[in-house]
């Protein structure tokens, strides 16, 4: 009697955290990377529900998204740096960077020459190119925001407490009509 009475008891102190899995508006992603549109961010909330801390693993909170198929971090941060990369502001710097090697050379090769013109539009351009590789720079968008900035294991305060609760970020695959998932790990 004593047995089944401590495992009625366990199992009602066992620990249950409500989880809700919300696809966010693309606006944001593309707003940051313009062809971000291969995968979906998703806003993950969840709370503890019990009387006691829970422990939360990442792997739990995969384990419950039902449909949706999440993209480990490193990977979705290489997608994400690869498109900064292929922007209009990430090809302007390559191109600027290339066309510094390029000046250099010129320099070397206008001092053999002794041409005034040759030497003049070389000036010109190496005056010019760090302000266009510190616009360039400035307008690039930056991917930082959009990492999650949570660690797993993630420990959950008892109901009721401050940190009982938590907000994480995730890139999928992209869904066709994606939906709100709600679901328990116990």
């Amino acid at each position: 009697m004593k047995f089944i009475l401590i495992l009625i008891l366990a199992t009602t102190l066992r620990g249950q955290v409500t989880i809700r899995f919300t696809p966010e508006d693309m606006a944001v992603p593309t707003a940051v990377v313009a062809n971000a549109r291969n995968m979906g961010r998703w806003i993950i909330e969840g709370c503890n529900m019990a009387p006691m801390p829970v422990l939360i693993a990442s792997e739990q909170i995969d384990m419950v998204a039902g449909p949706i198929r999440f993209i480990d971090e490193p990977d979705a941060t290489l997608v994400l740096t690869a498109n900064v990369k292929r922007s209009v502001w990430g090809t302007i710097l390559q191109v600027a960077s290339i066309a510094g090697q390029g000046v250099a050379i010129g320099t070397a090769i206008a001092g053999t020459i002794k041409n005034p013109t040759v030497t003049t539009m070389i000036g010109i351009g190496s005056g010019l190119l760090p302000q266009i590789v510190t616009l360039a720079r400035g307008q690039q968008p930056s991917i930082v925001p959009l990492q999650s900035q949570l660690k797993y294991p993630l420990t959950l305060a008892p109901v009721g407490q401050a940190g009982a609760c938590f907000t994480d970020h995730r890139f999928a695959a992209k869904m066709k009509a994606p939906q709100i998932v709600v679901a328990v790990i116990k």
